[in-house]
């Protein structure tokens, strides 16, 4: 007698995919996903670096030029601030003079003065 061979069995169901398999799919997915966002990433900071340099150059260029021209104005004006102040104090000085000497007269300009700011604040 001759031993019968089983026919392969064409209707077997596939093995279910396990938990491990899952995983490693998975991870793998993350890892490539990871991966195009770091390439991706590197490429937006390849191309993003010239413009940045050359921004941070015409900053470096305008401060430069601001600094060159606020310089010899605070020279100037660090210079006049003692003018200005002898010339603030003479002028209190000889108003105080002038008030002192004419009193009623100081008095009715400055009545006069306040109800033309008043009529004119309506």
């Amino acid at each position: 007698m001759e031993p019968t061979l089983n026919p392969p069995n064409t209707f077997s169901r596939p093995n279910p995919v396990t938990g491990e398999d899952m995983l490693g799919k998975t991870v793998s997915g993350a890892h490539s996903a990871v991966i195009k966002t770091a390439a991706a990433t590197d490429e937006a900071v390849r191309r993003a670096k010239p413009v940045i340099d050359r921004v941070a150059a015409g900053a470096h260029v305008a401060v430069d030029k601001v600094a060159g021209v606020a310089t010899p104005t605070v020279a100037w004006l660090s210079t006049r601030s003692a003018s200005v102040k002898a010339t603030h104090q003479k002028v209190t000085a000889d108003t105080r003079r002038y008030i002192s000497a004419n009193a009623l007269k100081s008095v009715g300009v400055s009545l006069v003065a306040g109800l033309l700011i008043g009529r004119f604040m309506r």
